[in-house]
């Protein structure tokens, strides 16, 4: 039961992080500018499919997290991440 409500939590906050990219970037192709602003801003490299796994909620890689806050810190200064439950997470 923990391990199926981690998984439900960690996919809706791979969904949230994703959206917020996708709303700042205001673009559909958000893994290749986040993939570039990843590497030229925080010197971490990401690949491709690293984001198309993080995308379906795979644990893979969680360090990516991280990376998505500071590109999301960087470009709008603030943001409010609220957790209601597993399924609903919201970035504002």
């Amino acid at each position: 039961m923990v391990t199926e409500k981690t998984n439900i939590f960690r996919e809706t906050l791979h969904k949230a992080l994703i959206n917020k990219l996708i709303e700042l970037y205001k673009k559909e192709k958000w893994k290749y500018t986040f993939i570039k602003n990843a590497k030229g801003k925080f010197s971490y490299p990401v690949q491709y499919h690293q984001l198309s796994e993080f995308e379906k909620g795979n644990p893979r890689n969680e360090s990516i997290i991280n990376v998505m806050i500071l590109e999301i810190l960087s470009l709008d200064n603030k943001f409010t991440l609220e957790v209601f439950s597993e399924k609903k997470i919201t970035i504002k």
